[in-house]
């Protein structure tokens, strides 16, 4: 029994060897793969750091997500930018007596956010979302260019349509309350809500669209992003204004028109307007739809 036990004494404390040394060496290749993880991380975030300054650039949006991330950092680019100069330049009217150089107004034009169309990525990204609300709180104004709806042309939509854009409107009276910087022109020439193409403009790029966000391109480039905007700008104010009402909170009155407006599709094709928006007025009661004549114009009385 003694001889036994003298022998399992050296086969049990190798036994035991050999496990420390197993644990070890998994710590230490655990170690090694997560610096290697680290390092490659690091890598990647250098590299895309020195690709997106590499000017003209394009890049391929296949998804909805793909989209709303380019457009993402479009607008916070040029929220930085925008606060970045603001914030230099009162820094040498500080230490130099001076006034600012440029009133800071006028930044708002040249580190602008401009979107064509209806494409509406805030409804499917919550990042973009916020990007976009903290652009307009540092001060940029945000302009949406599209062709509205008439009650006739909606008349001609399909129910499912129909609710798409009574919803879309109501989503866009909530922004424009949101903030003073969120303007929305319903411009004769802008694209049509509905319309395949979509673009999102601002300083160093252009976000183009297609459909409902299933594709696109991203095109980093600021004099190719300021000769779209300054073509599409001429072309849009080319129209007579009566034909490019701007809604917004800083104009009087121009956001109880759109409220109006809404409140009157949702009255004229019995949708509840508390539905479509909480920003529409409390309490308002739904009237019957209006009888419409088989051209879809409202019938006389």
């Amino acid at each position: 029994m003694k001889e036994y036990l003298i022998m399992t004494v050296p086969v049990i404390s190798l036994i035991l060897a050999l496990m420390v040394m197993r644990r070890g060496a998994i710590e230490n290749v655990a170690k090694i793969e997560e610096i290697n993880d680290r390092r490659q991380n690091q890598f990647s975030q250098e590299m895309d750091k020195l690709v997106r300054r590499v000017t003209p650039r394009v890049v391929y949006c296949a998804t909805l997500a793909d989209l709303a991330r380019e457009a993402s950092l479009l607008v916070d680019e040029a929220r930085q930018h925008y606060e970045d100069r603001i914030a230099e330049s009162a820094k040498r009217a500080a230490s130099g007596g001076n006034q600012l150089e440029q009133n800071p107004a006028d930044y708002r034009d040249q580190d602008f956010i401009a979107i064509y169309g209806a494409a509406a990525l805030g409804e499917h990204s919550d990042t973009y979302r916020k990007v976009i609300h903290r652009a307009m709180a540092s001060g940029i104004r945000v302009r949406r260019y599209v062709r509205l709806l008439s009650a006739d042309e909606l008349s001609n939509r399909r129910e499912t349509v129909r609710n798409d854009y009574l919803h879309w409107l109501g989503r866009q009276l909530d922004e424009l309350s949101y903030s003073p910087n969120s303007y929305l022109i319903n411009n004769v020439r802008a694209p049509q809500w509905g319309s395949a193409n979509s673009s999102l403009i601002t300083h160093i790029g252009v976000l183009e669209m297609k459909g409902s966000g299933e594709s696109g391109l991203a095109i980093y480039d600021a004099p190719i992003a300021a000769a779209m905007r300054d073509s599409l700008r001429h072309e849009l104010e080319e129209a007579q204004p009566k034909n490019r009402p701007e809604y917004t909170r800083t104009l009087a009155g121009s956001l109880d028109e759109f409220e109006s407006l809404l409140l009157e599709l949702c009255r004229t094709f019995g949708v509840d307007p508390l539905t479509v928006s909480t920003n529409l007025s409390a309490g308002h009661k739904v009237m019957p739809p209006v009888a419409r004549g088989a051209s879809g114009s409202p019938e006389e009385d």
